[in-house]
C-alpha cells in the first residue's frame, strides 16, 4: 500500500488537529477560501511530493487558511509521540474492532464499555471497517487531547 492509498483525516479532524498543534510535515492538505458570501474547502494532493507542515500559520490570511491533511495513521503516532496517548485498534471475531486509549497518565480508556464513548464514537451504522474504526478512534483521542488539556468542544 503506498501513502496516496492510506486514508485521510477529514476536514473536521484536520481543523481540531491544528488547534492542538499538530505541525509535523505531510503531502496534503485543505484549504479553506473565502469567497463572495461563504466559504469552500478544498483537499490538495500535490503531484510533486513536498511534505510540509500546512499548519504554519503565517501562511494563512484572512481569505486563505491551511490545515495539514495527515493519514490517520500519523495523527495517531503524532498523538502517541508529542501528546503521549496511545490509541489501539485491535480486530475481534466476525470483522469486529475494538480500540481503547491509555492517555499520558497510563489511564486505561476502554472505548467500547464506556457507554458515553462508544455511543458517541462508534455508531454501528456508520463504524463498518477497520478504516471507519480508526478514524472514529482518532476522533475519540482528539477529545481525550482537548479533556487533558481543558480545551473546549
Amino acid at each position: 500500500m503506498t501513502n496516496q492509498q492510506l486514508q485521510r483525516v477529514n476536514f473536521g479532524q484536520a481543523k481540531a488537529l491544528k488547534a492542538l498543534g499538530f505541525d509535523w510535515p505531510c503531502l496534503d492538505y485543505y484549504l479553506k477560501m473565502r469567497l463572495p458570501f461563504d466559504f469552500e474547502t478544498k483537499l490538495i494532493r500535490p503531484k510533486d511530493s513536498i511534505h510540509a507542515n500546512w499548519n504554519y500559520k503565517e501562511l494563512d490570511t484572512e481569505d486563505v487558511i491551511a490545515f495539514s491533511c495527515p493519514t490517520v495513521s500519523l495523527a495517531l503516532k503524532w498523538a502517541r509521540d508529542v501528546k503521549g496517548i496511545l490509541a489501539t485498534v485491535e480486530a475481534c471475531a466476525f470483522n469486529d474492532y475494538w480500540g481503547s486509549i491509555y492517555n499520558k497518565n497510563n489511564e486505561y480508556v476502554d472505548l467500547m464499555r464506556n457507554p458515553e464513548m462508544a455511543g458517541k464514537y462508534f455508531d454501528q451504522e456508520k463504524v463498518k471497517s477497520y478504516e471507519d474504526y480508526e478514524s472514529a478512534l482518532l476522533d475519540a483521542v482528539i477529545a481525550e487531547i482537548k479533556r487533558q488539556e481543558g480545551v473546549a468542544e
